[in-house]
């Protein structure tokens, strides 16, 4: 057995849930499907971090009223230290959390016309553009845990790692190109909670010789992002090369 991500051989015990366990809001049904994959310890603490802080992005932009992330509101504001007794954190935890929350309000900034609003987020319904504030998008950090979510799914539905000469390719589009409005509805679709839903299709239902599969990604109904899987056949070359 090996890591999804990094490939390298883990123990049986060694899991990662696909969508982040720390995601799921208190209003996600008991028997909803949490899909783990293995994971080794490197790996998991890595992409960990990165979860929490895309996480704190994405439920801001979403506001504390809405269902789909009852009981997040409270786990971001805990991860800045607010909410907590002093006596459950010790003089150095306070001091991490108390920089991460003014790192994360550093970032914040007046909306104005000139900001480009990332695919999927928008102004709250019943607020003035004067009166949001906006911040940059952590693209990078989204690539990664959306990468991670497609390897795991990938495991799961396709039964296989990510490997050469398998490589993936991630988008975030303002429109869904319309041969990707024309395949989706023929793929198959897993919900796996509030606010959670995964599209897979796969060209070999379709019989041509060459294997593509696309990914759909909607997560809390805010953030959409596409996965692509299909062979590098200039790694596929270099393979068969280096085999002759």
């Amino acid at each position: 057995m090996r890591c999804v991500h990094c490939l390298k051989k883990v123990d049986k015990k060694d899991r990662d849930h696909v969508f982040p366990k720390s995601w799921y809001s208190d209003t996600t049904p008991s028997n909803v499907q949490r899909w783990i994959v293995p994971s080794c310890v490197p790996c998991n603490r890595k992409y960990g971090r990165i979860e929490e802080e895309l996480r704190n992005f994405i439920v801001a932009c979403i506001g504390p009223t809405d269902p789909l992330v009852s009981g997040l509101y409270e786990k971001m504001l805990r991860s800045f230290g607010i909410g907590i007794r002093a006596d459950e954190l010790s003089e150095e935890e306070r001091t991490l959390r108390y920089r991460k929350l003014q790192s994360f309000l550093n970032r914040l900034e007046p909306h104005n016309q000139s900001h480009r609003v990332f695919p999927g987020f928008g102004l709250h319904h019943g607020f003035t553009p004067e009166q949001h504030h906006v911040m940059p998008a952590p693209v990078n950090d989204m690539r990664i845990v959306a990468g991670k979510i497609f390897r795991g799914a990938e495991y799961i539905l396709g039964a296989r790692y990510l490997e050469p000469p398998l490589v993936l390719k991630i988008s975030h589009v303002d429109q869904e190109p319309r041969e990707v409005r024309l395949i989706l509805p023929h793929a198959a679709i897993s919900h796996l909670g509030p606010g959670f839903e995964l599209k897979r299709f796969s060209t070999r239902s379709l019989g041509v010789g060459r294997d593509i599969v696309i990914y759909k990604a909607v997560i809390l109904n805010k953030w959409t992002v596409y996965g692509i899987i299909e062979k590098s056949w200039l790694q596929y070359i270099a393979a068969r090369f280096i085999c002759w």
